[in-house]
């Protein structure tokens, strides 16, 4: 091997050896210093810390691949008007016990979102109009996370890739955040695929104006949709929920079938009160028994036990 060879391996071995380093200590997720003013935004790089106490290094550009963690502290879109849109840069928005006022009018756009187990609010703090949070990829409800709006004109429409996780979604009543309650909220929610999604949609009253939901496209999920008296559900496309439809957090006993506004009445006449005919159709599905359950999990045990005796011989 000539010593041409050798330093060019040595050079490589260098390229190696720091790519390696780059790669260990790459910075992997980001936390918000302190509660974002007017003049800032989720992109004002300045206020991601390295460290959750704040102690660390700040960021010097938003990265596409790294989590940003809103630590507990407020966080809002930019303050634009005139049919604009507004990008988050970074990776995933983790809303950790946060609020996030939407500010651009038209549309917010996050790649993927995600909510805490501590849970968090989403306004509509645009001091004019209705807003949209579009959300290309997943929307992960880990916890509580209310949707409300900040004046009765002001609609949110939340548009979203793949809805999945746990947590439940508040349409108006209380905040999670900072506990108020009869929160206003006009909104929409339109998902490509919420079938993995378990958590509950709740329609919470308010005495600001008459709280309203609705859905821009065919919706599916495995969680309950749980309307309240003096809510309004504006039934415009067909909609399957796995756990159940609620008012008043009682279960409306509906045998599997499709339901029209006039049948969903028929069926309990409270509905009336709560449901806004536009063409749609409430889908129920058959649910178990629980005595079904019972007895698929006696099989299974006694199944379990014949395999294991089999292997036994």
């Amino acid at each position: 091997m000539n010593l041409k060879t050798l330093k060019r391996l040595g050079h490589l071995a260098i390229l190696a050896t720091a790519f390696s380093v780059t790669t260990a200590t790459a910075q992997t997720t980001w936390y918000l210093l302190r509660n974002q003013a007017n003049s800032e935004n989720f992109n004002t790089v300045s206020l991601w810390n390295s460290n959750s106490a704040g102690t660390g290094t700040a960021a010097t550009g938003m990265d596409p691949t790294a989590i940003y963690d809103t630590n507990g502290k407020a966080v809002r879109s930019p303050s634009a008007t005139g049919g604009v849109t507004s990008t988050f840069s970074g990776g995933l928005l983790l809303l950790n016990h946060s609020e996030f006022s939407l500010k651009t009018t038209t549309n917010n756009d996050v790649a993927n979102l995600a909510t805490a187990a501590t849970g968090a609010d989403i306004l509509n703090a645009n001091p004019t109009s209705a807003v949209k949070l579009r959300v290309s990829g997943t929307f992960t409800v880990n916890g509580n996370t209310g949707i409300f709006s900040t004046a009765a004109d002001r609609s949110i429409a939340l548009e979203v890739g793949t809805l999945t996780g746990s947590g439940d979604l508040f349409i108006g009543g209380t905040r999670q955040i900072n506990g108020a309650t009869s929160q206003f909220a006009s909104a929409s929610i339109t998902a490509t695929n919420a079938l993995n999604y378990t958590g509950d949609i709740v329609l919470g009253s308010s005495t600001v104006a008459t709280n309203n939901l609705s859905f821009g496209s065919n919706f599916s999920s495995g969680g309950s949709l749980k309307l309240s008296t003096g809510t309004t559900l504006k039934l415009a496309h067909n909609l399957s929920f796995a756990g159940g439809l609620f008012l008043d957090n009682q279960l409306i006993a509906l045998s599997a079938g499709t339901y029209d506004y006039a049948a969903l009445v028929a069926a309990n006449a409270s509905l009336g009160s709560v449901l806004t005919d536009l063409g749609g159709h409430l889908i129920v599905s058959a649910i178990p028994e629980p005595s079904t359950f019972a007895a698929i999990a006696g099989f299974s045990v006694l199944l379990l036990g014949l395999m294991v005796r089999r292997r036994a011989r």
